[in-house]
């Protein structure tokens, strides 16, 4: 068996567990007591079979059940990397980099790449190189697409350079890895930078350029909107991938699903697993998807409820884009009302719904309409928001810093009802 995390507390852990159980992964519950004179209960650890366990963490990690661990880089299959010596370039070898500062892309001849630093000849920077390629258990390749073990990554930066290069060989090595996946996909893709992202696209210059724009502008006001709550990061770029062709868009991000189970239909994916990332497939027009997930991207070390999550996203991306897309006439409405119950409502609550095909477009209708409610009739979420566990919806945060149940908040657009979550317990 493989503890896969520790929990605060027994109702937190018999939630996971529940979670596991219904994707038919048996679960272990062990109470974990402090080394001390008495009987002091510090948490609870569960765990699974071996060959479950990077099943297990995936789901519950998607579920928001896990505590925040650095941002950048979650765990994957690999264990952290002991260290290992930088190592040496095979003779033969020709090192593909691109320039971290103007987006140049060059070919180190093995004598440059064993030097570990290199000047762009084009803007005159000079930045560290490091190859991913041949770091030990860094990486596989599924189905042509390359998935790096970012922890594997992450310990061999920090094992391997100074801190104060850190930033910068985190874009290098993100560059890399994006440049594998631009080979992946052919020759039409191209890989386009500005100060904060990083896009992998077949569009033109132009309109790369603009799609540029659209990002940082968006970030400038989301962050502006969300204030405390938004996440900064310093490692890395982000990297958005635009998937032109529907098929190669669902063979990359299959690699971030449960192997079984029916999914709804995707118009955009945040990837928080691992190095954070967003992918979208195929469209007219990608601006409301890029705002939508560059919300989830600012949130991502909250673990809130999907609910909750989804919801600041939506009404976010209506503040950007200066308009309300709430669609509330009396078709919808009688669609909610026929379909929430105190049974479906529970669905609602875990986050199952907004994954189920027949159930998908009517959470994410019911998560914005909650969010926008609150935030008109609670001035300041801050605390609620940060407070807000997947584990009980955000019900005890609720409580605590609105005075009131969930049950009232979901009552005030279902009306009358059993509308309070209602977490399994073990």
């Amino acid at each position: 068996m493989k503890t896969i995390h520790r929990f605060p507390n027994l109702a937190e852990a018999g939630f996971a567990q529940s979670l596991l159980e219904a994707a038919g992964i048996e679960a272990t519950l062990t109470d974990d007591f402090a080394a001390t004179s008495g009987p002091l209960l510090v948490g609870v650890h569960l765990s699974v079979q071996d060959t479950d366990a990077y099943r297990a963490w995936d789901i519950l990690d998607r579920q928001g059940c896990l505590d925040s661990q650095s941002p950048a880089v979650a765990p994957e299959e690999s264990a952290p990397a002991e260290h290992q010596e930088a190592p040496p370039v095979a003779q033969t070898k020709v090192l593909d980099i691109t320039c971290p500062t103007c987006g140049t892309e060059w070919e180190l001849t093995p004598a440059e790449a064993s030097a570990r630093s290199f000047t762009c000849d084009q803007c005159k920077s000079t930045f560290m190189i490091i190859d991913i390629m041949d770091i030990k258990d860094a990486w596989k390749t599924v189905e042509g697409f390359v998935y790096p073990d970012w922890r594997v990554i992450g310990e061999y930066i920090k094992l391997n350079y100074p801190l104060s290069e850190h930033s910068a060989i985190w874009r290098q090595a993100s560059l890399q890895w994006v440049g594998a996946i631009r080979d992946a996909l052919g020759s039409e893709y191209k890989i386009h930078q500005s100060e904060n992202f990083v896009i992998l696209t077949t569009k033109t210059p132009n309109n790369a350029k603009f799609l540029l724009n659209v990002c940082e502008n968006a970030l400038t006001k989301i962050r502006a909107i969300l204030g405390a709550l938004a996440w900064h990061w310093t490692n890395g770029k982000h990297v958005v991938l635009m998937f032109e062709d529907l098929e190669l868009y669902y063979g990359y991000i299959s690699h971030f699903y449960p192997d079984k189970g029916e999914f709804s239909g995707s118009g955009g994916i945040f990837i928080h697993r691992g190095y954070c990332h967003t992918a979208l497939p195929p469209s007219r027009d990608a601006v409301p998807a890029l705002i939508h997930e560059l919300t989830h991207l600012s949130l991502v070390q909250l673990r809130i409820p999907l609910w909750l999550n989804e919801g600041l996203a939506m009404n976010t991306e209506d503040d950007v884009n200066g308009r309300n897309l709430i669609r509330l006439d009396k078709e919808m409405i009688a669609l909610h009302e026929a379909h929430w119950n105190a049974e479906t409502i529970q669905d609602f609550w875990s986050g199952k719904s907004f994954s189920q095909p027949d159930a998908s477009k009517m959470s994410y209708s019911l998560a914005q309409i909650l969010v926008e409610n609150l935030q008109s009739d609670y001035p300041n979420l801050e605390d609620f928001i940060k407070e807000a566990k997947a584990s009980d919806a955000g019900e005890s945060s609720a409580r605590q810093h609105l005075g009131v149940s969930l049950s009232v908040v979901a009552s005030t657009f279902l009306g009358e009802g059993d509308w309070t979550p209602k977490p399994p317990h073990p």
